[in-house]
């Protein structure tokens, strides 16, 4: 005997669409990802907050190097230089939060599979090694938005330095001329290349962080040959390329940075590790990293490391929710939060008389293509 009618089948977004699910999309935050590369430096960062749960204050030490025009060319004895250092204080991080509600109510209408234990990485949010499977979806769904607002905030605090080329830090134009059979040397990457050598880097230690034409050039690369004028561009020494379609509003269109290797450095401060972590008979404090990529299949931003405080909602309570009181039942809050900054090469790093005087490794372009 029938005992009643099954209305319809519900069935996960994820389920269906796999890896289109738009909800764990995440848009390719290039800035971030060039500043989380795999080898990056983390001596400032640990010196902050070396894991024991105690978070210090950091300066850094620096001389400038000697110009030219300084030595003297008499056997005098004179002394022509007394070298000072100069200290520069850690910027004051900036601090993303999202805090998510599960309520237990909800979950018990779902299949079991929803309260079943998911591993997310060492350090469980949940005993039993990993985060409810609820809770571990929603997380993933709100990598985007964190990451997103993470990586504005990183390029907001960025400073571009002074191009040694034109003594300013200002947008150099590059301009990637048509094709034809000209080879005009003061243009596209040959003209990027050249500037490295004034500003005295390595374009093998440099990358590149942009949108627009820089992007469309590179993608043209792998199938390039020689031109009407015999240059095959994809042969260059090109520097990696980081997209992000955020730098369209920070910077502007077809504009992009290129950076000196480890110019630029992300100082992520985790506060909830150590003593400071751990179950706290009401709340769970400790850290964890997403297991994300970026739309682009960047994997750099599992490297990001988040705090989280985990809590019960023992009772039907009202919390306010982005302004507004809100009745919620029993179940569990988390918050996943962040604290960091951006440090650079300070803006007096060369001597007032040095050619590369307010040079810091950070350089603005604008491409163009006629």
């Amino acid at each position: 005997m029938s005992l009643g009618i099954l209305p319809y089948l519900l069935y996960q977004s994820k389920q269906v669409f796999e890896n289109a699910y738009p909800g764990e999309k995440i848009t390719a935050p290039g800035f971030l990802n060039s500043l989380l590369r795999s080898d990056r430096p983390t001596v400032v960062e640990s010196g902050i907050a070396d894991g024991s749960g105690h978070v210090r204050t950091a300066r850094i030490k620096y001389r400038t190097r000697m110009p030219k025009g300084v030595s003297r060319t008499t056997d005098d004895c004179t002394i022509n230089r007394i070298p000072a250092y100069s200290e520069a204080a850690i910027p004051t991080t900036s601090f993303r939060a999202i805090g998510l509600h599960l309520p237990d109510a909800l979950i018990a209408q779902f299949e079991k599979e929803s309260s079943n234990i998911a591993p997310l990485n060492t350090n469980p949010v949940l005993p039993g090694g990993g985060a409810m499977m609820e809770i571990y979806n929603m997380i993933m769904e709100t990598a985007n938005g964190l990451f997103g607002d993470i990586n504005d905030d990183l390029l907001a605090l960025l400073s571009f330095g002074t191009n040694a080329v034109s003594g300013s830090s200002s947008a150099r134009t590059i301009n990637f001329t048509l094709s034809n059979s000209n080879n005009y040397l003061d243009s596209g990457m040959g003209k990027l290349i050249q500037d490295t050598f004034v500003n005295q880097v390595n374009i093998q230690d440099c990358y590149l962080v942009g949108n627009g034409l820089i992007n469309q050039y590179y993608i043209q690369q792998p199938a390039k040959s020689a031109d009407f004028a015999g240059l095959n561009t994809s042969q260059l020494a090109l520097p990696k390329l980081y997209y992000d379609q955020n730098t369209y509003s920070a910077w502007g269109s077809n504009h992009f940075g290129l950076f000196e290797k480890n110019a630029v450095q992300l100082v992520n401060i985790n506060r909830f590790a150590g003593f400071r972590g751990g179950d706290k008979l009401t709340t769970q404090l400790g850290t964890m990293t997403l297991p994300v990529k970026d739309v682009l299949g960047n994997g750099e931003l599992s490297n990001f490391k988040f705090d989280y405080q985990l809590s019960y909602v023992s009772c039907p309570t009202e919390v306010n929710v982005n302004g507004v009181t809100t009745s919620i039942d029993r179940g569990w809050v988390l918050q996943l939060m962040s604290s960091y900054t951006l440090f650079q090469v300070p803006s007096d790093a060369y001597d007032s008389t040095d050619p590369l005087t307010g040079v810091n490794g950070a350089y603005h372009y604008l491409a163009t293509n006629s």
